[in-house]
């Protein structure tokens, strides 16, 4: 892991630059990687400001802080990359916990097709189409199977976005 630390309007004292090294090897923890890491620090007027980059493989941080001593600027910035290490540590487990649960689809032989997760039976009651509209209308459902009363055919009454009702109707 390659450190590099800037000074403007200030000079890198020795202290300053181990004391970076030694906060941003807490970022360890949670990243293995650490390729380089870049800081710069700054001082206007009475704010002392530090800005951080952390690059590593996969992975870029970065963060600013200002108060009105450096060391807890450090601090503080320091804090803020752990946090977002921690947040892209935490994506990358979910991430693979969810893979080990539901299996991906290459590995269960299904070629990267969907697969059906939900089956639902239904009784298909005879009605007609406004029957079936009024039922749609009173009930949450975006769509409503029914077998039409007139034509004896399953018929599926579905809800558009404008509030209109759209109907399918099967030819033969």
């Amino acid at each position: 892991m390659r450190i590099e630390v800037t000074g403007r309007q200030l000079e890198v004292t020795p202290a300053l630059k181990s004391f970076v090294e030694e906060k941003v090897n807490k970022l360890k923890r949670f990243i293995d990687d650490i390729e380089e890491v870049h800081a710069i620090l700054s001082v206007e007027k009475y704010r002392q400001i530090a800005e951080i980059t952390v690059k590593a493989r996969h992975l870029v941080l970065t963060g600013k802080e200002e108060t009105s001593d450096m060391y807890t600027s450090i601090s503080e910035v320091v804090d803020k990359l752990e946090k977002q290490a921690r947040r892209s540590k935490e994506k990358i487990i979910d991430r693979k916990r969810k893979e080990e649960r539901t299996g991906s689809p290459k590995e269960e032989g299904g070629e990267g097709f969907p697969q059906v997760v939900r089956m639902e039976r239904i009784e298909l009651k005879p009605m007609t189409v406004e029957e079936a509209a009024l039922q749609l209308s009173f009930s949450r459902d975006n769509f409503l199977v029914f077998r039409n009363s007139e034509s004896d055919k399953i018929n599926v009454i579905y809800r558009l976005k404008d509030g209109n009702f759209g109907l399918i109707t099967p030819e033969g």
